[in-house]
């Protein structure tokens, strides 16, 4: 077995004489002071959270808003034309004149007549 001492660090220092140790009513004043408390960093804040993100929300609302109003204004091209002669007008023509009821006419006897035939071919 060795008998070699462990190796002290390099970095030690001795302390000396001229060094002051705290006396006892300094340590009890020392002790009884309490620490700052430490922030808590491990949760972040609601407060700041919720503050933050209703910023965000007006922010883009009010974005949204300025996009909309420059929108409206670049639409405002010319004025709006009058269209009062495209409008169509139903012309108001006799019977004897219309075609529709000669077409009507036909159509009826094209279907009594298939009618009647309807039992004889089939």
């Amino acid at each position: 077995m060795n008998n070699q001492q462990p190796k002290k660090s390099e970095n030690f220092e001795r302390p000396t004489a001229n060094t002051q140790h705290p006396t006892s009513n300094e340590e009890q004043k020392i002790s009884n002071e309490t620490p700052p408390a430490l922030p808590n960093t491990a949760q972040p804040k609601k407060k700041h959270k919720n503050k933050t993100l209703a910023v965000i929300a007006l922010i883009l609302f009010c974005l949204a808003s300025i996009v909309v109003v420059i929108f409206k204004i670049a639409a405002l091209d010319i004025p709006e034309q009058d269209t009062a002669d495209l409008i169509l007008e139903r012309p108001e023509v006799a019977d004897e004149d219309n075609a529709f009821t000669y077409f009507n006419a036909a159509t009826k006897r094209i279907y009594a007549w298939i009618k009647d035939t309807d039992n004889k071919y089939f």
